[in-house]
């Protein structure tokens, strides 16, 4: 689905925010790894326990 998205010249900016735990590194590296695979996709790392600490609620 990311890879449509990407590969869709309609869409100007495409931004993934990607949440994970800190002792999760496999997560976090899949989350790379779709970064480097997407040309045009931005790709944001929210911390989940960063998160928690500055009260940024996640839906």
């Amino acid at each position: 689905m990311l890879k449509i998205l990407d590969e869709n010249s309609k869409i100007k900016n495409l931004e993934v925010i990607w949440y994970f735990e800190e002792d999760d590194e496999d997560h976090y590296e899949t989350g790379q790894f779709f970064e480097e695979k997407l040309e045009r996709t931005k790709f944001i790392y929210v911390c989940l326990s960063e998160a928690r600490n500055q009260n940024f609620l996640v839906a």
